[in-house]
């Protein structure tokens, strides 16, 4: 089984980054992070990258009115937003934090110090910022992220005021190589969309999510002002 690992990047015409995300079926056993965009943007699009360790099953609060739902071992991609253009919100560094913690007393994923430092180190959160406690669970995803089986593998922050969720996750459940476990899981707010996808071909699924980004960066009418290597990059670790 493939697992998440860090890719290659290329730089492009008009100083856009282009950038491809690939697999390796060996493991760095460090996660990785990647973010791009606009660097004076807080707010903007994610995606995580979820291992489930083995099958499970699960209830997502009360979708489905709380049935389990059975998922298999194996890969899995999320996308959301966190949008707002508060004086000094810092949304979308918030909002992954939270993701890496866990409820209550459970140790959080090993991810997410490493996104605290980058996201530092990027000024995509102050140096004020702080690790948060333990979350109440609310959203769909939460319910995963909080399962003793599940590995949060990696996370992408795409920094935009453009909402791109919908058209990313509308790409990844069209992929051949991925399929949907349940309709509707992951997006309560959105109707008729699923954010939670299985990569039954991991690597085929990276590559094309990357080619896919890459026209988004250009071609959006919110595009990416990106006009350095350095300033999108992976993390060292």
């Amino acid at each position: 089984m493939a697992t998440f690992r860090a890719g290659s990047f290329l730089v492009g015409h008009n100083d856009q980054i282009l950038y491809v995300f690939r697999m390796n079926r060996r493991s760095t056993g460090s996660p990785p992070v990647w973010i791009c965009g606009e660097q004076e943007c807080h707010e903007g699009t994610y995606l995580l990258l979820i291992r489930l360790q083995s099958g499970a099953r699960l209830s997502f609060g009360r979708f489905q009115g709380g049935r389990p739902i059975a998922l298999e071992a194996g890969n899995y991609i999320y996308t959301g937003s966190a949008m707002g253009s508060r004086p000094g919100s810092r949304p979308l560094a918030a909002r992954l934090l939270r993701h890496a913690s866990r409820s209550g007393n459970r140790p959080a994923h090993a991810l997410r110090r490493i996104l605290l430092r980058e996201f530092r180190r990027q000024e995509l959160a102050s140096p004020a910022t702080r690790l948060p406690r333990g979350k109440t669970l609310r959203w769909h995803i939460d319910y995963l992220l909080d399962h003793r089986q599940v590995r949060l593998a990696g996370a992408v922050a795409i920094r935009s005021t453009e909402r791109l969720e919908s058209h990313i996750s509308r790409f990844l459940e069209a992929l051949p190589c991925s399929s949907i476990p349940v309709r509707g899981l992951g997006a309560a707010d959105m109707p008729g969309e699923t954010h939670l996808v299985r990569l039954n071909d991991p690597e085929s699924c990276m590559a094309a999510l990357g080619e896919q980004l890459q026209k988004l960066g250009v071609h959006r009418s919110h595009i990416f002002p990106i006009s350095a290597l350095t300033n999108f990059e992976r993390s060292k670790i």
